[in-house]
């Protein structure tokens, strides 16, 4: 404690406002979400929150989703980028699309805070147990899992209606057992 972004510098103070992640204040279009992984490999909607209070974005990766490079900036472009990830996510809702990698160790910010939970949209996964704390962990998720998920925190297309998400008891993400991407 003691210190904050402002006292740490203005290189660290953007490196901290890149990992300190605003959760639940905003509700941002699917087209920006999917934008933003195609882009980056990681969204503001999944996140890893660590003890130490510092809420970390996840590494999504989606090798099956359209590449960024082929189309343009312009807000058409970007609707029919969005179009084309939700085809490919629709054409076989239960083939694994996604994966979530979360990284071994200690809080990438402050290096002194444990991973609690995985935030995804509004699924959630316990990372407290020492069998899941002590590696790195690839999650892959069903295009399904991920749009019922996204439906929750997004704004989809008004033509998509997000699947249904059927939770286990206390809406617990459960670690997928087959093989990662």
């Amino acid at each position: 404690p003691g210190a904050s972004a402002a006292d740490a510098g203005p290189r660290q103070g953007r490196a901290m406002q890149d990992l300190n992640v605003v959760e639940g204040a905003q509700c941002r279009d699917f087209g920006d979400v999917i934008w933003q992984i195609a882009e980056k490999r990681c969204c503001d909607e999944i996140i890893v929150r660590h003890d130490c209070g510092h809420a970390i974005r996840a590494d999504v990766w989606a090798p099956s989703l359209p590449k960024i490079s082929e189309y343009g900036a312009t807000e058409a472009e970007r609707r029919r980028f969005t179009r084309h990830c939700i085809f490919v996510l629709t054409r076989d809702p239960g083939a694994t699309r996604l994966q979530i990698t979360i990284a071994e160790g200690r809080c990438r910010h402050c290096c002194r805070g444990q991973r609690q939970t995985l935030l995804c949209g509004t699924l959630q996964m316990n990372l407290t147990e020492a069998a899941v704390r002590a590696r790195r962990l690839d999650l892959p998720l069903s295009a399904h899992a991920f749009l019922a998920a996204m439906g929750q925190v997004c704004r989809l297309p008004d033509n998509i209606t997000p699947p249904s998400l059927a939770p286990r008891p206390g809406g617990t993400l459960k670690l997928f057992d087959g093989p990662p991407l």
